[in-house]
């Protein structure tokens, strides 16, 4: 039921492409199981899942991404402008939002060691900072991963996804952080 909420096994139509994520329950309770932490068999695009943090940053509301914002001609002149909010899902109640946003907080501060930097992170830039990493092994007893690491604000959604690395998540901070530079 929230992988469906969450459109994960439906087709989503953006500007010029179709997303499709998949969730795999060929291995019945098992992967049941696995899913449940994180791992499992699961597909989602990189597109997708900066879609899942979206509607988390926007009170459990999935809007349809837009990836061209406008078309200008040789001389700068906007011929065809996107500004469409278009609402595509709501997954989760605004209160859970609120929840999973306090617990993303949390792992802005990486971790002991890196606490320092992500306290720098929401002075320097804004207040609200989400972070979540995720490192998928691309087969059993894999060192090979793919692997992201989403950042979102409550203006902004940041996905670095890596594929082929040895590297997890949290090692991509730094490449997020460039990006909450640029923006703020």
């Amino acid at each position: 039921d929230i992988s469906d909420r969450f459109l994960i096994g439906s087709d989503i139509d953006v500007d010029f492409a179709t997303l499709r994520s998949d969730l795999g329950f060929g291995g019945g309770r098992h992967n049941l199981a696995m899913l449940g932490f994180g791992q499992g068999a699961l597909a989602v695009t990189p597109l997708h899942l900066a879609m899942i943090g979206q509607s988390i940053v926007n009170d459990g509301v999935m809007f349809k991404p837009t990836l061209i914002k406008s078309l200008r001609d040789t001389h700068g002149n906007i011929i065809a402008e996107n500004n469409r909010h278009e609402i595509i899902a709501q997954p989760l109640k605004p209160e859970v939002a609120d929840k999973v946003k306090t617990l993303m907080l949390g792992v802005t501060e990486f971790d002991d060691s890196k606490r320092e930097e992500g306290k720098k992170w929401r002075e320097r830039y804004t207040e609200n900072i989400y972070c979540k990493t995720g490192t998928a092994q691309k087969t059993d007893n894999s060192t090979i991963y793919n692997s992201y690491f989403l950042c979102m604000t409550d203006d902004y959604v940041i996905l670095v996804s890596i594929k082929d690395t040895t590297d997890h998540g949290s090692g991509y901070r730094f490449i997020a952080e460039e990006f909450l530079k640029a923006l703020y």
